[in-house]
């Protein structure tokens, strides 16, 4: 009576802990936040000797006339940018820790790195930094 008593509550004891602790379950708590809705251009750092000092100054002269520089991210891999004047759509796809934007004909590469869930940055080959904040 003593052995089953005893392994009755081992068992138990033993269910609860794997099942509280999630030791077999296959769930992935540290999902990547989405790229999916509007963002706000904060900020634009040419970090590198072959960052194009033309786009800082496009940028610069933006905040100056208090234009705000906005991005729309939709499921269905399409963006706009926003003031616009023009509605065209263009195109991205995210794969891994890379995202790619169409410009004009082809996508250029940005890496990706999510500082928490509202706040984003690419890093451009040439070492442009563009820091996003969602709205």
């Amino acid at each position: 009576m003593k052995k089953t008593t005893l392994a009755a509550c081992t068992l138990a004891a033993l269910i609860i802990t794997c099942t509280s602790c999630k030791w077999f379950s296959n769930k992935n708590n540290n999902t990547t936040p989405s790229i999916i809705g509007k963002w706000k251009v904060d900020s634009l750092y040419p970090i590198g000797k072959d960052s194009s000092s033309l786009a800082y100054f496009l940028y610069a002269l933006a905040k100056n006339n208090k234009d705000s520089i906005a991005i729309q991210f939709n499921a269905d891999s399409t963006f706009t940018e926003l003031p616009t004047k023009n509605a065209a759509i263009k195109k991205y796809y995210q794969k891994d820790k890379e995202i790619f934007i169409q410009e004009d004909t082809a996508f250029k590469p940005y890496q990706l790195n999510f500082k928490n869930d509202s706040t984003v940055s690419f890093l451009a080959k040439d070492s442009m930094l563009i820091v996003l904040k969602k709205q």
